[in-house]
């Protein structure tokens, strides 16, 4: 996984394991190599599922996740 994401072995054990967080693009990448999407890496796979969410709460919450994981 690592070298399909272009990091070190390390860097990878450390996503793994915790200790680090990986960027925005990085876990953009495991989404696409994994076919999965970035809400359920993150935990966050109830996100949608809820009926009252319109688009403003949708963009909203995205903005919020971004800011995250810009830093």
């Amino acid at each position: 996984m690592a070298d399909k994401l272009n990091v070190s072995r390390q860097s990878y054990i450390n996503y793994e394991n915790g200790d680090t967080e990986p960027s925005f693009d990085t876990l953009k990448n495991i989404s696409r190599i994994l076919n999965t999407s970035i809400d359920d890496l993150l935990g966050n796979s109830l996100f949608f599922e809820n009926n009252d969410t319109t688009v403003d709460n949708i963009i909203n919450d995205l903005n919020i996740i971004i800011q995250k994981y810009k830093k």
